[in-house]
C-alpha cells in the first residue's frame, strides 16, 4: 500500500500525489542544499512551509502547492521528519563515493531503490519524534552502502521506531563498557525498555551439573550490549541525533 502522504488535507488532495511520492522524495534527494544552515529539528512544524531555503525542495514545492488552504499539523509533521530524513542521507552520501552511485539509481528510477524508499517513508509516517529519523537515514545509508542487510536495515527500524530516544544515552555508555554490573546502573527502568528491545541481554552463567539438572552461577557483569545494540549505535547513532 503506497504511503498516504497527504490525503488528509481537506479531503481533495490529488490522487496523483500517492503515485509520485517516490519520483518526488528521489528527487528532493538530489537537489537538497546540504549547505542550508537551517536546523530542521528546531523548525516548528507549522513554520516548515515558511522557510525560504526549503521551498525550492521538490517535495517542499509540491505540498505546498497541493496545500493550498492549508495543512493539518500531522502532514505539516511528516513533511518535517521527511526532509530530515534527506538531509542526513545526503549528508552521508556526500561524505565518500556513494552519491553519484545512488544518483545513477534514482535517474534510472531503479524498481528496488523505490521499493526501499517506499518502505522508509512508510516507517518515517510512524514514527513520533522527528529525532528518530536521522538513526533511520544513517541506517538507510550503512544498507547502501552493504554494511548492513536490509533484513538487519528493517529490524533496526522496527526497534528505532519503538524505542525512547533518551533511553539511547545509558546504550551508548553500556556500549563502551560493553557490560555493566547492576549497582552502576542509574535508571533500572530504562535497562528493562532496551533488555525488552533486544539491545541489552541480561548475562547469566547456566551449568549443567553430571546428574542432568541446570544450576545457576554468577558472572561479574550482569547486562552486556547484544549484536543489535551493537549495530544500532555503530550504525544508526554514529553521527548523532541532531
Amino acid at each position: 500500500m503506497m504511503l498516504k502522504y497527504v490525503t488528509i488535507i481537506n479531503d481533495k488532495v490529488d490522487r496523483k500525489m500517492d503515485d509520485n511520492l517516490i519520483d518526488i522524495v528521489a528527487d528532493s534527494i538530489i537537489e537538497y542544499n546540504t549547505d542550508t544552515a537551517i536546523d530542521l529539528l528546531d523548525v516548528g512544524i507549522c513554520d516548515i512551509l515558511e522557510e525560504t531555503a526549503l521551498k525550492e525542495i521538490p517535495v517542499v514545492k509540491t505540498v505546498t502547492n497541493i496545500a493550498k488552504t492549508g495543512m493539518a499539523i500531522r502532514e505539516k509533521f511528516l513533511l518535517k521528519k521527511t526532509l530530515i530524513f534527506i538531509k542526513t542521507l545526503k549528508n552521508n552520501l556526500l561524505s565518500d563515493d556513494e552519491y553519484n552511485k545512488y544518483v545513477e539509481r534514482i535517474k534510472s528510477k531503479d524498481k528496488f531503490l523505490y521499493s526501499e524508499l517506499e518502505r522508509v517513508l512508510i516507517i518515517i509516517d510512524r514514527m513520533l519524534d522527528a529525532r528518530k529519523t536521522n538513526i533511520l537515514a544513517n541506517l538507510y545509508y550503512s544498507f547502501i552502502c552493504k554494511k548492513i542487510t536490509w533484513d538487519e536495515f528493517e529490524e533496526l527500524s522496527i526497534i528505532t521506531d519503538n524505542l525512547f530516544v533518551n533511553d539511547l544515552h545509558e546504550l551508548e555508555i553500556i556500549y563502551n563498557k560493553k557490560q555493566i554490573k547492576s549497582n552502576e546502573i542509574s535508571n533500572h527502568t530504562i535497562i528493562n525498555r532496551l533488555t525488552t528491545l533486544n539491545l541489552l541481554q541480561k548475562i547469566e552463567s547456566i551449568m549443567r551439573e553430571d546428574n542432568g539438572s541446570l544450576s545457576f552461577g554468577f558472572e561479574e557483569y550482569d547486562y552486556s550490549i547484544t549484536d543489535l545494540g551493537l549495530k544500532l549505535i555503530e550504525f544508526g547513532v554514529k553521527n548523532g541525533l541532531s
